[in-house]
């Protein structure tokens, strides 16, 4: 049955298709193609660039936290010194 432009379903019917609606917005962005891939047209040369930059990027990181760790490290040596050992 249909009234104008409008066609009429069970409730059934109606919640079935939502399901197959919302099924279909939420897969939109599980999976590229190269069709529908924004970073299909990378290079492998400027990817394996952008990997380097990031790995020293990293590796400044460690060791600009490695240094504020030894640095905290002997300045609460330092103070346990003078608290328990007073000079002479």
């Amino acid at each position: 049955m249909s009234d104008g432009d409008y066609e009429f379903v069970s409730t059934e019917e109606w919640e079935e298709e939502q399901k197959r609606l919302d099924r279909q917005w939420y897969s939109i962005d599980e999976g590229y193609d190269e069709s529908h891939n924004p970073f299909s047209g990378l290079s492998d040369e400027y990817t394996k660039r952008k990997e380097q930059e990031l790995e020293q990027k990293r590796k400044k990181k460690i060791s600009a936290r490695q240094r504020q760790i030894q640095k905290v490290t002997f300045i609460f040596g330092s103070k346990r010194l003078e608290l328990f050992c007073p000079p002479l």
